[in-house]
């Protein structure tokens, strides 16, 4: 069995949009979901650019209450892991502005 210790940063991203009914009003909305969901796919394709040591780790909190109504907040928390904090420091501010791309195009506060 081979131990590994790894570094780790934890961090809590949360969208802000507009709440709005789903179907009389969608137009209105500004869905938090769908900025949470353009961050993930970041997440994803950023993946294949990092070290083989490191690891990106996410788990969906809120995403919404119901199904017809645009939800006003997300939720998602993220763990960065590698043996060296000086390399996870970069993935850190990387998924800091993506985050704040995501927001801006979705149209939600982050």
């Amino acid at each position: 069995m081979c131990k590994v210790d790894l570094s780790l940063i934890d961090f809590i991203v949360e969208f802000y949009g507009q709440a709005a009914h789903a179907s009389a009003d969608p137009w209105n909305g500004r869905s938090a979901s769908d900025a949470l969901e353009l961050y993930t796919t970041g997440i994803n394709y950023y993946r294949e650019h990092i070290k083989p040591t490191s690891r990106i780790h996410y788990h969906i909190q809120d995403g919404g209450q119901v199904v017809n109504v645009v939800p006003d907040y997300s939720k998602i928390w993220v763990r960065v892991r590698d043996p060296k904090r000086k390399i996870m420091l970069p993935y850190l501010r990387a998924s800091e502005k993506n985050g704040r791309r995501c927001g801006h195009n979705g149209q939600c506060g982050l």
